[in-house]
């Protein structure tokens, strides 16, 4: 017995020697305040104390290096803030309860070309590399204040896990409205998803047979292209191939794959006539000047 209560005593001793904030009462430990609710939730969040109060005439701060798309992005951004807000482009000095938004190239080595970084204190500052990442800031300040118009005041830095965060969409059988479209890329930029993979069919000049079931006009499709950079996303346009191409076919069947009994695949294009890839790859440079890929992103035929 004597040694069990030996034993027991060295071992609480050793407890409160390596543990010793477990003598405290739990009670008695100052509780961590909680990081923003915000979608996506913030990668990083040092809490300060007290709040920033958005004041009801605000005013947005354009500092540093910036470009046409940030003051764009800026007068937007005004727009959306509650109460009426101000875009100030000059070099006036920040002061309390002004929301700033500066642009600094060199720090595209630390927060990369999507990354922010955010402080709230007497103001509110998004820093970032580029006019995607002051964007991608303005975004979280929204939420932030979207309720009362404050905001918890801490700081933040918050880039991206992963270079691809994007949705998909599928309107080669219907139109989907262009309304729809700015109302998704709009939720998509609020919770910072940066590529939208789209399946269209662009109304052909080259080949007016082809214009049934959904497409698009060409200023629908410069539409589209127009919201994608107002919303800081990538585009990437696709026409399936060799299958999934009755969207096109129907009115081909010269160029559908037979099988062995000579029965026509109205969705499959047979790709062993030269006849058959001329056409194809007509359709996809005639998007591809509507699309222009230099501003929307990767072009993706596919090989279903």
């Amino acid at each position: 017995m004597a040694g069990r209560k030996t034993i027991g005593a060295v071992v609480a001793a050793l407890a409160a020697a390596l543990l010793p904030w477990q003598s405290a009462s739990a009670d008695d430990a100052p509780a961590a305040a909680a990081p923003p609710e915000v979608l996506p939730s913030l990668r990083q969040w040092q809490a300060g104390e007290g709040e920033f109060t958005l004041p009801d005439r605000a005013r947005i701060v354009l500092d540093g290096a910036r470009d046409s798309r940030t003051a764009a992005d800026a007068r937007r951004f005004a727009g959306e803030l509650r109460g009426t807000a101000s875009v100030s482009q000059g070099r006036a000095a920040a002061r309390s309860g002004d929301i700033v938004l500066r642009q600094d190239p060199s720090l595209k080595g630390s927060l990369g070309a999507e990354g922010y970084r955010l402080d709230v204190g007497d103001r509110v500052t998004v820093t970032a590399a580029t006019s995607t990442g002051v964007f991608y800031g303005s975004r979280t300040v929204l939420q932030l204040l979207n309720d009362d118009g404050r905001a918890a005041r801490g700081s933040a830095t918050d880039v991206p896990a992963y270079r691809e965060r994007g949705v998909g969409v599928c309107a080669c059988y219907i139109n989907v409205s262009i309304p729809w479209f700015e109302r998704l890329m709009k939720d998509m930029a609020a919770q910072k998803l940066n590529q939208l993979w789209i399946e269209v069919k662009v109304k052909s000049d080259t080949d007016p047979a082809s214009a049934f079931w959904g497409y698009y006009t060409k200023p629908q499709v410069r539409t589209l292209v127009a919201l994608a950079k107002k919303y800081h996303i990538e585009l990437v346009p696709e026409i399936n191939s060799p299958g999934h191409m009755d969207t096109y076919l129907e009115n081909h069947p010269e160029l559908q794959l037979k099988d062995r009994n000579g029965v026509a695949s109205p969705p499959r294009l047979d790709i062993s006539r030269p006849e058959a890839l001329t056409y194809y790859t007509s359709m996809v440079d005639e998007a591809l000047s509507v699309w222009n890929t230099r501003s929307c992103g990767t072009w993706a035929p596919t090989s279903t």
